[in-house]
């Protein structure tokens, strides 16, 4: 399902409960799936269709209400101090990679 056909399955989801589609509506069930100018684009060509149409979209809102929870999941403060770990360990790495670059470049330099 593409982007735009999420955004429509979930204005079709909200207005079929009652409630008028927003932005602030389809960003909450989608998370930050989806970049805001398409969730924009997607809110317009849904205000844009007719009744009729809207009725004929037929696409699983089931699939896009359960895959938003799972993509929104904030990270642990283990997992993050895992990540902060290893990338200091590439920025030593980098650093003694960029001084032994450096010291070849001087040595060619001074020959």
């Amino acid at each position: 399902m593409s982007p735009i056909e999420q955004v429509l399955a979930t204005a079709k989801s909200i207005a079929s409960s009652g409630k008028t589609p927003s932005l602030a509506l389809i960003k909450s069930r989608l998370g930050n799936q989806i970049p805001m100018p398409i969730l924009v684009q997607g809110l317009q060509r849904f205000k844009a269709l007719s009744k009729e149409e809207i009725a004929a979209l037929a696409f699983d809102t089931t699939m896009v209400d359960s895959q938003a929870p799972e993509q929104t999941a904030t990270p642990t403060i283990a997992a993050l101090a895992t990540q902060i770990t290893a990338l200091q360990s590439q920025q030593l790495q980098l650093i003694a990679r960029i001084e032994v670059l450096e010291s070849a470049l001087s040595n060619r330099d001074s020959q």
